[in-house]
């Protein structure tokens, strides 16, 4: 009796708390370094609704050959430093890799750089593609 009452207040816990954790989760708030995160669908409207906004791939050469996002420039994270000069501060900016831990550095940089309208894209290209998005494989 005691283990199917403690079962069912774990249930309730858990049933109360999911939701909670999900919205936290999904949200478009502050990441661990400070910028927002965008969603997949998110990104994709605002790409389909010729939103004004920089797009930023940061993969490697060999992983942007084999497709990328169309509308993206391509600046590879080890180059971030040398060009974050060149990109605007008054204009939004949504980073991809391929997996979101690279997007997240960059965000990071370019906040700690003085851009304040800077979007982590984590789903990032897996995200993108498991959506069967369109994808361009000539740049």
């Amino acid at each position: 009796m005691r283990k199917t009452i403690r079962r069912g207040l774990v249930a309730i816990a858990v049933g109360a708390i999911t939701p909670i954790l999900l919205a936290v989760a999904c949200s478009t708030a502050a990441e661990p370094g400070g910028g927002h995160v965008i969603s997949t669908e998110e990104l994709k409207t605002r790409i389909d609704a010729g939103e004004d906004f920089l797009l930023i791939d940061v993969r490697t050469a060999f992983e942007r050959k084999r497709g990328f996002i169309p509308g993206s420039t391509h600046m590879p994270l080890d180059e971030l430093r040398e060009r974050a000069a060149s990109l605007p501060k008054d204009k939004d900016i949504v980073i991809y890799c391929y997996s979101g831990s690279r997007s997240a550095q960059a965000v990071k940089y370019l906040l700690k750089n003085g851009f304040t309208r800077v979007w982590d894209y984590s789903a990032s290209w897996r995200g993108w593609t498991a959506k069967g998005y369109p994808v361009k494989k000539d740049d």
